[in-house]
């Protein structure tokens, strides 16, 4: 509610850019409903070739048409909404002679050209060139889009496209701004992480003039400041005009009413399709419950070198915190990397002296991280000292085995069935020989080549990196995260490779292994995330999946110490 006195915040004006997105058009489709059923039995007669057998779901119907009438998509879709589809159709519908589609390196590969071929046997397909998103952040790909000439652009798991500072994100930018009426089309299943500031530039490329968000930098700002979560009470705008898409919320939490009257605002808008699959169209439940990893004695010396004094067990001085969260995820589990050689006397005097200086600037609260303490204090001689050594010196590392304990408890689990995702390649590889399972790194495949969505094993261990996202693993309905993801982004993805449409099972059993404090911040991160995502009102479906368990009090071991 609005601050009395001296406490009252400024609110978000009825700005110009206000007016413009509550002057666009709404439309509501009901994607279980009769119009749209309709329409999918309408396209896909128009797009399925004479032995095709496949059907169109309504919601990829909605999404084609769409874009063919906003010359865009900006698709928020969620797992099993079908986007692989989506994307092989929508260069027919836009009559696109030459499409490129942007995916990440791990899709854009045979599974993806797999995939196409055997989609062509039922519809209408061009096949497009497939681009990954890592090779257009390269030096070398620069010109890449405007020398491939597109006259359409689609980009799969667009959330890769977030940060505006990445080269990817730079490259697809000036492409946009040379070539300003080529339709450019996006999907994701998890478009933003915290901000509407993770996907407003994403709007603007695919609908112009008829994105829901400014596209004045200073709107935007404000904008943000009042529907954003996270913001501090010092810079949290009223919702003030926003409030005017809060139909029939209760408005004694304006932000939160806000906020959803935005969630409606945005999906009702043309050009825009927001799609979660509904928990009752995958029939299976899911239970995510707690497994606490407790320290074994063999470790006690580590975790006190590493709380107490920031040191790895080889004494080795951790210089910045996010080397003390790194290496406290590591002993969780039993292992440590430690470098193969130290560094020259100069260059480890030097970073020690640097790390003892932000550690002490770190300390006011003032500043989050070392790069903020050296941008604040750039004439600091410990600062100078340490930037003008820092990379004449390249550490190589090693990893050293502490304790068996969590390796035999995830081998332990394997024993069940089910897919074991893992952060860390040597812990995967190391617990891959002990439970006599495969283990599937990049690009979902095994040391022989095979494709982790062809397995037909009882278990397996999984590369997080490489396995959050497009892997369909519906055949599996355990699921062991030895590493909490840090983001709702990753969470979201992950809970789909198996709790989706098609799912077999009655109930998807995720466990979620704590073996510090690190591993729980990581894991609330993301259920906060969650809580405040501007496009999917998802905070309640998630945290209805999260059992009460131990993770609700963690115990006090020093490994779980702050």
């Amino acid at each position: 509610m609005t601050q009395p006195g001296f406490l009252q915040r400024p609110s978000v004006l009825a700005s110009s850019e206000f007016l413009r997105v509550n002057a666009l058009p709404r439309r509501v489709w009901d994607f279980d409903g009769p119009e749209a059923a309709t329409l999918a039995e309408q396209m896909t007669a128009l797009l399925r070739t004479p032995q095709g057998t496949m059907s169109l779901k309504p919601v990829q119907a909605v999404a084609l048409f769409e874009a063919w009438r906003a010359r865009g998509l900006f698709g928020a879709l969620g797992v099993g909404a079908g986007k692989t589809l989506l994307f092989f159709l929508l260069p027919t519908v836009l009559e696109s002679q030459r499409p490129v589609l942007i995916l990440p390196a791990k899709l854009a590969d045979e599974k993806t050209k797999k995939e196409w071929a055997q989609y062509a046997a039922h519809w209408r397909i061009p096949a497009p060139h497939l681009v990954s998103y890592e090779l257009l952040a390269r030096v070398q790909s620069k010109t890449l889009l405007q020398d491939l000439n597109p006259d359409l652009v689609m980009c799969d798991e667009a959330h890769k496209l977030k940060n505006t500072h990445a080269a990817v994100t730079r490259r697809v930018k000036a492409w946009r701004k040379a070539n300003p009426t080529v339709p450019l089309c996006i999907g994701s299943g998890s478009v933003t992480k915290r901000s509407i500031r993770d996907y407003a530039h994403l709007l603007a490329w695919t609908l112009g003039l008829g994105s829901p968000l400014p596209l004045r930098d200073d709107d935007l700002e404000n904008w943000a400041f009042a529907l954003d979560g996270g913001t501090t009470f010092a810079n949290r705008l009223e919702p003030g005009a926003l409030l005017a898409w809060a139909e029939g919320e209760d408005l004694t939490d304006e932000t939160a009413a806000a906020r959803r009257g935005f969630q409606r605002r945005l999906a009702q808008t043309p050009g825009v399709v927001v799609y979660h699959v509904p928990q009752d169209n995958i029939g299976a439940e899911i239970e995510i419950t707690a497994q606490v990893l407790m320290p074994p004695p063999e470790m006690t010396q580590a975790w006190e070198a590493l709380r107490d004094r920031w040191e790895l067990p080889d004494g080795t001085e951790l210089v910045e915190g996010c080397e003390v969260y790194r290496h406290a995820r590591e002993l969780a589990k039993g292992f440590y990397y430690k470098w193969r050689r130290p560094g020259p006397d100069p260059w480890m005097q030097a970073r020690k002296t640097y790390g003892q200086f932000t550690r002490e600037k770190l300390k006011t609260g003032r500043w989050d991280s070392p790069d903020e303490v050296a941008k604040a204090f750039p004439n600091a001689a410990e600062v100078t000292e340490w930037q003008a050594i820092r990379n004449t010196f390249e550490p190589e590392t090693c990893i050293v085995w502490l304790s068996t304990h969590a390796l035999q408890v995830c081998a332990d689990w394997l024993k069940g069935g089910g897919v074991c995702f893992v952060e860390h390649v040597l812990f995967a590889q190391a617990l891959a020989f002990l439970a006599k399972v495969p283990f599937f790194g990049r690009g979902g495949l095994d040391a022989n080549g095979a494709s982790i969505e062809h397995f037909k094993g009882k278990a397996c261990i999984a590369s997080l990196g490489s396995n959050t996202e497009g892997r369909n693993l519906q055949h599996f309905s355990r699921m062991l995260v030895v590493n909490p993801v840090p983001n709702g982004l990753q969470l979201e993805q992950l809970l789909g490779r198996e709790h989706r449409e098609g799912q077999e099972a009655d109930t998807v059993e995720v466990t979620i292994l704590f073996g510090c404090y690190e591993d729980a911040a990581a894991f609330w991160a993301s259920v906060n995330d969650a809580k405040t995502d501007t496009v999917h009102n998802n905070h309640k479906v998630l945290m209805s999946k999260i059992q009460a368990s131990e993770m609700w009090e963690l115990p006090q071991e020093k490994a779980f110490q702050k």
